[in-house]
C-alpha cells in the first residue's frame, strides 16, 4: 500500500514559500534602507531651514536702530511644536533606517534582538510625532516575534519572524501615515514652515536694505555659477549694494525668488514624504499577502526627496554665501 506524498508535497511547498519571503524581505530591506535615508535628508533639510529662523530674528532686533521694528514672526509656542514635530519626522526616518537594517540581517539569519530595538526605537518615534501634533502618545505594541519553537524547520522559523516583523512595520508605517495624512497635521507642518520661511526672507531683506550684506554679491554669483557660466563681477563696493538701484532691485528679486522656490520645495517635500511612506507600505502589504514587488515608485520618489534636500541645502548656501 503506497504511502501518500502529501505530508512531503506539503513540507516541499513550505519550503518554496519560505524562500520566497526571505528574498522578497532581503529586497525590500535594500530598498527600504535606500528610500529611507533620502526620506532622512530631506525631513533634516526641512527642520535645519526651520531653525534659522529664531538666529536671524534675534538679529533683526539686535540690529533694529532709529525706532525700527523688528519683522514679526510666529509665537514661540507654535515655533517650538513645529520645531518638536521636524525634529520628530527626522527620529522616525532614521528609525527606519535602522529597522530596514535590522529587517534585512533578520532575512539573513534570526537577528531577532536587533528587529525588537529597531522596531521599539521606530513605535517611540511616530508616537512622538503623534506627542508634537496632537499632544497624544501612541501606545507601544511592539513585542518580542520569535516564540518558543518556530517551525517544522529553521527557515520556516525565519519566515514566521520576517512576516510577524512585517506586520509589525506595517502598523508603524499605518501610524506615522495617518498622522501626516491628516489634513490638520499637514496644515500646520506645511503653512508654518512655509511661514517661517517668508519670515526669514524678509529678515534677510531688512538686512539687506539697511547695509548689513554690503558687497555681499556671493548669492547672485553662485547662482550663475550654478548655469555653468564663469565671469568676474567688477566694479566699486557699492555697485553691489543696496545703493545701487540696479543691483539693489537684482538682489531683492532673487531674495523673492530663493522664498518662492524653498516654499514649493518644503511642500513638496511633505507630500513625497507622505507618497513614500505609502509606497513601502505597498510592498510590506505584497509580501504579507505573497505577491510581487515593484520598487519603481519607492525609488523615483527617494530620488525626489533627494533633489529636494539638495535644493533646499543649496540655498542655504547661497543665502550665506558658503
Amino acid at each position: 500500500m503506497k504511502k501518500s506524498l502529501w505530508p512531503l508535497a506539503f513540507v516541499f511547498l513550505s519550503f518554496l514559500s519560505a524562500c520566497s519571503t526571505i528574498n522578497d524581505a532581503q529586497k525590500l530591506a535594500t530598498a527600504g534602507a535606500q528610500a529611507s535615508t533620502k526620506l532622512q535628508a530631506s525631513s533634516t533639510a526641512v527642520y535645519n531651514g526651520f531653525l534659522e529662523g529664531p538666529k536671524l530674528d534675534a538679529l533683526d532686533q539686535a540690529y533694529a536702530t532709529n525706532g525700527e521694528q523688528p519683522i514679526t514672526t510666529m509665537p514661540i509656542g507654535t515655533y517650538n511644536k513645529i520645531r518638536d514635530a521636524l525634529k520628530a519626522r527626522i527620529d522616525v526616518a532614521t528609525s527606519l533606517v535602522s529597522v530596514y537594517a535590522s529587517f534585512g540581517k533578520l532575512a539573513s539569519s534570526t537577528a531577532q534582538s536587533d528587529t525588537d530595538t529597531a522596531l521599539s526605537g521606530l513605535s517611540d518615534s511616530v508616537s512622538k510625532l503623534s506627542v508634537a501634533l496632537n499632544g497624544k502618545a501612541i501606545p507601544a505594541s511592539t513585542a518580542s516575534i520569535i516564540g518558543e519553537g518556530g517551525g517544522l524547520i529553521a527557515m520556516l522559523a525565519q519566515r514566521d519572524a520576517i512576516l510577524a516583523t512585517n506586520d509589525q512595520i506595517i502598523s508603524a508605517l499605518n501610524s506615522y501615515h495617518d498622522l501626516l495624512a491628516k489634513s490638520e497635521n499637514r496644515q500646520a507642518i506645511v503653512s508654518l514652515s512655509k511661514d517661517a520661511i517668508g519670515y526669514r526672507f524678509e529678515v534677510l531683506k531688512v538686512f539687506w536694505k539697511r547695509g548689513l550684506m554690503t558687497g555681499n554679491q556671493t548669492a547672485l554669483t553662485n547662482v550663475i555659477a550654478e548655469s555653468g557660466m564663469s565671469f568676474k563681477l567688477a566694479g566699486k563696493p557699492d555697485d553691489f549694494s543696496a545703493n545701487s538701484p540696479a543691483f539693489n532691485k537684482a538682489m531683492l528679486a532673487y531674495l523673492e525668488f530663493a522664498k518662492s522656490d524653498q516654499a514649493a520645495a518644503v511642500e513638496d517635500e511633505y507630500d513625497a514624504n507622505l507618497k513614500l511612506v505609502e509606497g513601502l507600505l505597498k510592498q510590506h502589504t505584497s509580501i504579507k499577502n505573497d505577491t510581487a514587488l515593484d520598487f519603481t515608485e519607492i525609488g523615483a520618489l527617494a530620488t525626489r526627496l533627494q533633489a529636494i534636500a539638495d535644493l533646499l541645502q543649496k540655498e542655504a548656501k547661497l543665502k550665506t554665501g558658503s
